[in-house]
């Protein structure tokens, strides 16, 4: 009798931990973390000293609240000169990218938003080529054959850009002053040369947006060389793992060209470093997968990100 006892409390224990852990990732599903990060960079014009990006990534279609409502609240209690979107913020159904929409015009601070794709939409320009696809051939000859692929704006492009949104197609200029910051796309080259061609003075600095993480494939002598010019880059995809073990963290991520189990965690999420070009990657909103039922968030709860610059007094 005293086993049984003890077989049905561990049965109800089981369940109702079950139950627990089932009811709090629904709720924390739904919840939005606003992760804030202040990274100093040695020459940072003072103009630009507290300039503050918002970054967004891999919103899935996932909808936070009637029309946006909850994410678009937080959104807007914030304070930031900038807006970079990192990509997958559409999941795999063509017509998702109106949740997007609805996001971007419930957002009152648009003077500089910035997007690119990932492997998710909404892809802004016709036949755009993935990221995978031109990581097989030569260094230099990918950059120039995605940048000079003819640009046609999709319907998503044509919406994205009436409502403000800057597709990085081109390196963008945020002026203030005498200084400069400039915005483009990882991995552009010839954006990177209007950066660096002397056609802007001194006193600038370069921040790269992206879906992807570099990884060690950038931790090359030729890549290591085209991307010290950038100060910063911001990143996404990882969706922080996305289900992680409380305690041990992430247990798997997807990188660019095959999967990663056991990562380690300093790359996940958050500030590091890859070739000695800083690097911040975000947890992102929603969740991916293959199947239905995969598509969740495991002790992962959302986020988007306040990344202040900082001047670095302490290196002059």
């Amino acid at each position: 009798m005293i086993k049984v006892r003890i077989k049905v409390i561990v049965l109800i224990s089981i369940v109702a931990l079950t139950a627990g852990i089932i009811i709090y990732n629904i709720y924390n599903n739904n919840q939005i973390s606003v992760v804030t990060e202040e990274i100093k960079i040695e020459n940072l014009p003072e103009e630009f000293d507290g300039f503050t990006i918002l970054q967004l990534a891999d919103l899935h279609s996932k909808s936070f609240g009637e029309n946006q409502e909850d994410l678009i609240n937080i959104i807007n209690e914030q304070n930031f000169d900038m807006i970079a979107i990192c990509g997958d913020m559409q999941d795999n159904d063509e017509e998702g990218y109106e949740i997007f929409i609805t996001l971007l015009e419930g957002i009152n601070n648009k003077e500089y938003v910035f997007y690119t794709p990932g492997n998710h939409g909404p892809f802004p320009f016709e036949n755009d080529i993935g990221f995978t696809n031109f990581l097989s051939s030569d260094f230099n000859g990918r950059h120039r054959r995605v940048y000079n692929n003819e640009k046609t704006l999709s319907e998503a492009g044509e919406r994205l850009k009436s409502l403000g949104v800057k597709l990085l197609n081109e390196a963008y200029e945020i002026k203030r002053g005498d200084s400069s910051l400039w915005v483009s796309e990882l991995l552009y080259k010839e954006q990177l040369d209007v950066i660096t061609n002397n056609e802007y003075d001194n006193n600038a600095i370069n921040i790269a947006v992206t879906h992807y993480p570099m990884e060690s494939v950038f931790d090359d002598e030729n890549y290591r060389q085209h991307l010290s010019q950038y100060e910063l880059v911001l990143a996404a995809h990882y969706h922080g793992g996305q289900w992680r073990i409380p305690g041990i963290g992430a247990l798997f991520i997807p990188d660019i060209n095959k999967a990663a189990y056991f990562p380690s965690q300093d790359r996940v999420s958050g500030l590091t470093e890859v070739g000695g070009i800083r690097q911040y990657v975000t947890r992102g909103l929603g969740a991916g997968g293959t199947y239905e039922f995969m598509r969740f968030r495991f002790f992962n709860r959302p986020e988007i990100n306040l990344i202040t610059l900082i001047k670095n007094y302490d290196k002059e």
